[in-house]
């Protein structure tokens, strides 16, 4: 992601990057990275929701005088909190799986996990009590169907959805994440888009590329949202005529923007390598 997110950043007109050191911790250099992000006219900050490291990240480089090429540290609080997301899509009549279930199967999960770490679909309440103790955990009902994401670049007054995408995800019960492909058929990418729209509009806060997951069945689900990068932007790029690097810095400075696509299909696996693409 960040070579990618990187190497169309550099054929911006007039942009420079000031990378942050590669073999160096932000958390445990912070002082050098928040006179980064003083110097730097935006921030745009790679980094896991785990343990709020992404939303502390965020914040020291607002404290430094900078400006996020992505979420507000309030809006990645609450994308990164899977029960409080939850409960907001409820609130606001966005179809997410329903907490505290008791009727199996379900899905257990940690709450501000990312990457599948910690999912486990359980079959009964024996599966159940048998898996290691988590305060951390939440429970949600199981909703069948076909794992999607959509993401969007979001900025103060556009909201452009990019091309919705299948999810690989593994079949041994915890639903790693194998990486994508896309486009997908349009009657299913128009309900992702629907729904991802209906989603990200509850947030307040969310700038830059924004991720959602979703599962897309007889009952169209919004799973949880992604407040940075995703692995799917490799996948996008190869399809863009549009420089979605470009695009995003123009959408979160509230200038227009169009992305515009090429026909073909790309497929690629969770490490961000592009296994086949037919771009036309």
């Amino acid at each position: 992601m960040l070579a990618a997110i990187s190497a169309d950043f550099t054929t911006v007109p007039g942009v420079e990057l000031i990378p942050f050191p590669a073999d160096v911790s932000p958390a445990d250099h912070a002082d050098t990275f928040a006179c980064l992000a003083a110097t730097a006219d935006w921030s745009l900050i790679v980094a896991p929701e785990t343990g709020g490291e992404l939303e502390r990240l965020a914040g020291l480089a607002l404290t430094s005088g900078g400006k996020l090429l992505g979420p507000s540290p309030d809006a990645i609080a609450v994308a990164s909190d899977k029960i409080r997301l939850g409960n907001l899509w409820l609130s606001n009549g966005v179809p997410t799986p329903a907490f505290g279930t008791a009727r199996f199967p379900v899905v257990c999960k940690p709450s501000d996990g990312c990457g599948s770490d910690g999912v486990h679909w359980v079959r009964t309440a024996e599966e159940l009590a048998a898996l290691p103790h988590d305060p951390n955990r939440l429970i949600q009902e199981f909703v069948p169907g076909q794992a999607a994401s959509v993401a969007f670049l979001v900025g103060p007054t556009q909201r452009i959805p990019l091309l919705a995408t299948f999810q690989h995800l593994s079949t041994d019960g915890q639903f790693r994440y194998r990486g994508g492909e896309l486009p997908i058929p349009p009657e299913l990418a128009e309900r992702a888009v629907a729904l991802g729209l209906r989603a990200v509009e509850s947030v307040a806060g969310l700038a830059g590329y924004v991720g959602v997951d979703l599962v897309l069945g007889e009952r169209d689900m919004a799973i949880e949202i992604n407040p940075r990068l995703t692995t799917s932007y490799v996948g996008l790029r190869m399809l863009a005529e549009t420089n979605l690097a470009a695009a995003m810095l123009a959408v979160c400075d509230g200038r227009a923007a169009d992305v515009r696509w090429k026909a073909g299909r790309v497929t690629f696996v969770a490490d961000g390598t592009v296994m086949v693409s037919h771009a036309l």
